[in-house]
């Protein structure tokens, strides 16, 4: 083997051990979170519209956090399903398009840029008009 393709295969042994040594971390950080107190919970640190950490409780907007444990309790099939079960948030379809509106926070026209969907702490949001669904 040549130096090249025995660094490339060094590199990628190297970046699957580090991606399975952060998947377990998170693993046993969502657990923590299951047993914290309920006056922890609202001191919680999330990231909000604002784009930084913060206290759940001064976000400046509604935050509302669906785990796997939700997605399969419930039988969400969809993310549809389960947006449309969280409270003032609706789901519209036109057979062309699905809208998603957020009561108090839409106004026409804004293409859902008012909502920010995050999986596991990564943006999900579409990248032209930053619409979250």
């Amino acid at each position: 083997m040549n130096i090249a393709l025995r660094f490339r295969c060094v590199r990628l042994f190297l970046l699957g051990v580090f991606l399975i040594c952060t998947q377990q971390l998170s693993a046993e950080e969502a657990k923590k979170v299951y047993d914290l107190p309920l006056d922890q919970l609202a001191n919680f640190e999330v990231v909000s519209a604002s784009r930084f950490k913060q206290k759940s409780s001064e976000a400046p907007s509604s935050v509302e956090v669906l785990t796997a444990e939700n997605i399969r309790s419930y039988g969400w099939r969809t993310l549809a399903d389960a947006l449309n079960s969280i409270r003032g948030v609706y789901i519209r379809n036109d057979r062309n398009y699905t809208y998603l509106g957020n009561r108090g926070f839409s106004r026409g026209g804004d293409y859902n840029s008012r909502t920010l969907i995050m999986i596991d702490g990564r943006r999900m949001n579409e990248t032209i008009f930053d619409s979250g669904f």
